[in-house]
């Protein structure tokens, strides 16, 4: 019974991101004046497939644990580079690609190194939490 209420909720979260990547996609296409629309949209689509991805069975257990880890990262950062540009601001290339880059090998390289399942998610949080940090203080900044 608990496994059909994840994958409930699951589905309910992956739909909600793609509904509103879709929506975002309608108002990017729509309006050019609204800067940010384009990266907000690639970023739900995205983390929308990454939530499906957690529904895929377990073949191998690196793809089941990297890819949807994948995706959501990458959707996360394409929020930050939306915020920049609706801001009218630098998009900072080295945060946006470099730190998930950086978390992509790490996942990559400590899934084969470290059987901890533990360490591995908090070195993945470390870098959730940069980011994190990063775009709260980018959305509280004002424009200057």
């Amino acid at each position: 019974m608990e496994q059909i209420n994840l994958t409930i909720i699951t589905i309910i979260t992956s739909g909600i991101s793609l509904i509103m990547g879709l929506f975002m996609l309608f108002l990017f296409l729509s309006t050019k004046k609204v800067k940010g629309t384009g990266y907000w949209a690639t970023g739900s689509l995205v983390i929308g497939f990454g939530f499906l991805c957690n529904l895929i069975p377990p073949i191998d257990g690196f793809i089941a644990i990297v890819a949807p880890t994948f995706f959501i990262t990458i959707g996360l950062y394409a929020y930050l580079a939306g915020i920049w540009s609706f801001k009218e601001k630098k998009i900072h290339k080295v945060v946006v690609i470099g730190i998930p880059l950086l978390d992509i090998m790490q996942s990559l390289i400590f899934f084969e190194l470290i059987p901890s399942h533990q360490i591995r998610m908090t070195l993945h949080l470390i870098f959730i939490l940069t980011y994190t940090v990063i775009a709260i203080y980018e959305m509280l900044k004002t424009i200057t």
